[in-house]
């Protein structure tokens, strides 16, 4: 028997080269310092896994940051920007400028 994809696959797959369509407009977008919002139901994880594949890979890396990792910290992000942009670094100089930026302040 062979597979047939169910009503939902086929609306999730038709959404997803809707979106596809749009990738150019939004590299655009964020190349004139414009943001993109997402919304509506459902997560946009695979649009933006897609988007960051398929269109801004072609100008550089992408961090992908998982917001519902309890791991996932700015001091995370910052490193790992740092990586990118200031490869040659020395990794102590690199902690110097990323560490303990969001740690939690003194005052509240």
């Amino acid at each position: 028997a062979q597979f047939e994809p169910d009503a939902e696959e086929i609306a999730a797959e038709r959404a997803m080269a809707r979106h596809r369509d749009s990738f150019l407009e939004w590299s655009f977008l964020l190349s004139v310092g414009r943001s993109l919002m997402m919304h509506g139901l459902g997560s946009k994880r695979a649009v933006l896994q897609a988007f960051a594949d398929e269109e801004l890979s072609k100008y550089g890396d992408a961090i992908r940051v998982d917001g519902f990792d309890r791991e996932a910290s700015m001091d995370g992000l910052l490193d790992a920007m740092a990586h990118l942009l200031l490869p040659n670094l020395p990794w102590d100089e690199r902690a110097k400028l990323t560490s303990g930026r969001f740690a939690p302040s003194e005052h509240g």
